[in-house]
């Protein structure tokens, strides 16, 4: 169950990052140590971004930050489900989250048989869904036809639609490499993951799109 562990780890513990500065040019300037609240803390406070949100706050209401209603669902969904998972086995809730989750690690160590593999993959939709809401990845269309499905356009143009139904997120490292690669084509839901799918994605999109050659007296030869 190291797996699962070390997920609980990343959403319930801090962790220190070393961050890379540098100039606007890409020039290594220093690196400085951030300590970083765990991932379910930075969610909550995702939440209620400001710290004057208390009814016995003195700021006035236009003064304080907006809840942030998606994260807000998000949050609410995992502590519903790991108050759940305590009460399967035996463990009172807190209402706190962290705690919860770990009285409930804790408590999966004594259940014989556990399906530890259908917990490690929620775990990490969590860490996923939370990673993606703190840092948004990057993201752009490519303009071509789908392989799979052939579409040329996705839902409805003048409302969220568009002529091109790929879209393909990346993450920029503190290295400036480009990481974590998906291509989803939003029409019939096939998705490309990571680099070398995403790469195979670009070179075939570039062979279909490619002007065909021709001969001095422009005709297409085969």
């Amino acid at each position: 169950m190291t797996d699962l562990l070390d997920v609980i780890d990343e959403l319930t513990k801090p962790k220190v990052e070393h961050v890379a500065q540098r100039t606007d040019g890409g020039e290594w300037i220093r690196t400085h140590t951030v300590d970083l609240p765990p991932l379910l803390q930075r969610m909550h406070d995702a939440v209620w971004p400001s710290s004057n949100t208390d009814t016995s706050s003195s700021s006035s209401k236009h003064e304080r930050s907006p809840l942030d209603v998606s994260a807000l669902f998000e949050y609410a969904k995992m502590c519903a489900a790991i108050g759940s998972w305590c009460r399967i086995l035996d463990v009172k809730p807190t209402r706190d989250p962290i705690k919860d989750l770990r009285a409930w690690y804790a408590a999966t160590l004594k259940v014989n048989d556990f399906d530890t593999a259908w917990y490690l993959r929620e775990v990490r939709k969590w860490k996923h869904t939370i990673e993606a809401h703190l840092d948004p990845p990057k993201a752009f269309e490519a303009k071509a036809a789908c392989p799979i499905c052939d579409t040329t356009g996705w839902g409805d143009p003048y409302n969220g639609g568009s002529s091109w139904p790929i879209e393909i997120r990346y993450r920029i490292t503190d290295t400036g490499r480009m990481a974590d690669e998906t291509a989803t084509c939003r029409a019939c839901r096939t998705v490309w993951h990571g680099h070398d799918s995403v790469m195979e994605l670009a070179d075939e999109l570039g062979e279909r799109h490619a002007e065909p050659e021709t001969n001095d007296n422009g005709v297409i030869l085969t």
